[in-house]
């Protein structure tokens, strides 16, 4: 600064008094801290700013705003399939319904095209039955969809072997004691059809047969089984256990598009792996593909299904068949005289509506 301006602000009265103003300390403290705040409004703002064009340019591309951010924030988790809940299914279509009473030996049968859900033919198809170990197949829905850990470890109780010994139903032959896993006794409640296995499975999800019912009711309904009731896991009679042809045959359809569910229902035979007591494991061999192959219907694959026994009713069958073309059709048949009645009406009913052929012809 040059002398004549240093003369020229002592002479100025204002820039004395800003002088003094500025050399006092609580001032220039109280300055710093304003052109502070200015610098971090500015810097906030700007950031501001930028973000909001990127928004304006993620609006214009396919993907939004939201997806952007969870594939760069969130990593996306990704179940095993048998732990996903399969879709629900539609309901059958009761549009045209042929009688198949010429067809079938059965006292009550259905067959339907799962794929088309049109009901194609049915004897005594709207009537309330005992589904006896159809029941089974509620059970197995239930055990499938929840969080089991099918390596658990579980040992026999003789509670329940003894219960259902002495009430004459199937049973494992799982020694009272031995140790098996979960796994296993999901095979044996399918294959063998056995009530001591479907009772194990009620108490290690729910704590009691009974709290496991509730989630079968529970299910059914969630699932359009609108005219099934159930009160135990395993089919033995009762009145209030009860379900009608439809019903058992939307049961079956949604098992098999579980993947857990749908493994052991298309299974033949299972071998347990060695356990304490029985160093070669339990073999269970399945009622159903010892009576029918897969391809016993030429033109068609039987995929799974589930016999039954009732003394009030006699003999059960449910099924689910693959045409070459890719159709689902499941036939339920309810009440045959001898074990292979079902299986005859069964084949009966797949020749007639999907046009296939006897191996056996």
């Amino acid at each position: 600064m040059s002398i004549n301006s240093v003369n020229r602000s002592r002479k100025n009265p204002f820039l004395r008094r800003l002088r003094r103003f500025w050399s006092i300390p609580i001032v220039r403290i109280a300055a710093a801290l304003v052109a502070i705040i200015i610098t971090i409004s500015f810097i906030v703002f700007a950031f501001k700013g930028c973000g909001n064009r990127d928004v304006e340019v993620s609006e214009t591309s396919e993907e939004s705003v939201t997806d952007v951010f969870l594939e760069e924030s969130v990593p996306e988790l990704s179940l095993p399939e048998e732990e996903s809940v399969a879709p629900l299914p539609t309901p059958w279509k009761y549009n045209s319904v042929e009688n198949i009473s010429d067809v079938i030996n059965s006292n009550y049968g259905i067959i339907i095209n799962a794929t088309t859900r049109e009901v194609l033919g049915g004897k005594n198809h709207s009537q309330l039955i005992y589904p006896a170990s159809m029941t089974k197949i509620m059970t197995l829905i239930v055990a499938a969809r929840s969080d089991l850990d099918l390596n658990a470890p579980y040992t026999m109780d003789y509670r329940l072997i003894n219960k259902y010994y002495l009430a004459e139903a199937t049973i494992t032959g799982i020694q009272a004691g031995d140790t098996v896993t979960v796994k296993d006794l999901l095979y044996g409640a399918i294959l063998l059809s056995a009530a001591d296995a479907t009772a194990a499975i009620a108490e290690i999800v729910a704590g009691s047969e009974e709290a496991y019912v509730e989630l079968m009711n529970k299910t059914a309904q969630e699932i359009g089984c609108k005219n099934s009731h159930f009160t135990n896991t395993s089919g033995l009679y009762d009145e209030s256990n009860y379900s009608t042809l439809g019903d058992i045959a939307l049961m079956l359809d949604y098992a098999m598009s579980i993947p857990l569910a749908a493994q052991i229902l298309a299974e033949d035979e299972y071998v347990t792996p060695p356990t304490p007591k029985n160093p070669e494991g339990y073999k269970f061999v399945g009622t159903m593909f010892s009576r029918i192959s897969p391809d016993t219907v030429k033109g068609m694959t039987v995929a799974g299904g589930k016999t039954g026994y009732l003394s009030e009713t006699r003999h059960y069958l449910a099924s689910m068949a693959i045409s070459d073309n890719g159709e689902k059709y499941i036939v339920v048949t309810v009440g045959g005289q001898w074990p292979y009645t079902p299986i005859n009406d069964c084949i009966a009913l797949y020749l007639k509506y999907n046009g296939g052929t006897n191996e056996h012809d």
